[in-house]
């Protein structure tokens, strides 16, 4: 259980679905479905480099995609410290090998987004190895990085 719970609360994939504002303006309306396409294009890719991050260990990718406060909260209840969970990481106490995404689903309203996906996870945890379908909602911020988005608390 202890694993699954690490896993549903870490593993979001991401997708926007921004919202239409009528304007009742075809320019406007373009301007908008433009700027949620690039949202897409952007969140996809944050999700891809950090399931790649995981996957490869890649502990300073991961510190960059993740707010310093964030608080990981596991299905049993059990919270970690980003600074936990990459030193898990780090020491292959948690391993991941692959990572599939097969949902993807999102708001972006403003600066946040929220995002709700589910997973196919390949993993080494705490000693048990397995393959786990996991389906969470993860909360992200803009940020002033590389990746355009952190995860952070909701």
């Amino acid at each position: 259980m202890r694993m699954i719970a690490i896993f549903a609360s870490l593993f979001l994939t991401l997708s926007a679905c921004g919202k239409v504002q009528a304007s009742g303006q075809e320019d406007s309306l373009q301007e908008e479905t433009m700027m949620n396409e690039n949202d897409r294009k952007v969140l996809r890719d944050w999700i891809s480099a950090f399931n790649k991050a995981m996957c490869e260990k890649d502990v300073k990718t991961l510190d960059i995609l993740m707010d310093d406060d964030l608080v990981l909260v596991h299905m049993s209840g059990a919270t970690q410290s980003k600074e936990s969970w990459l030193q898990d990481i780090a020491d292959e106490t948690m391993r991941y090998y692959k990572i599939d995404v097969t949902k993807f689903d999102c708001r972006v309203d403003g600066d946040r987004a929220v995002v709700k996906a589910t997973n196919v996870i390949e993993a080494r945890i705490w000693g048990s190895h397995g393959t786990w379908t996991l389906h969470g909602t993860t909360y992200l911020r803009r940020a002033d990085n590389e990746y355009g988005w952190v995860r952070c608390n909701p």
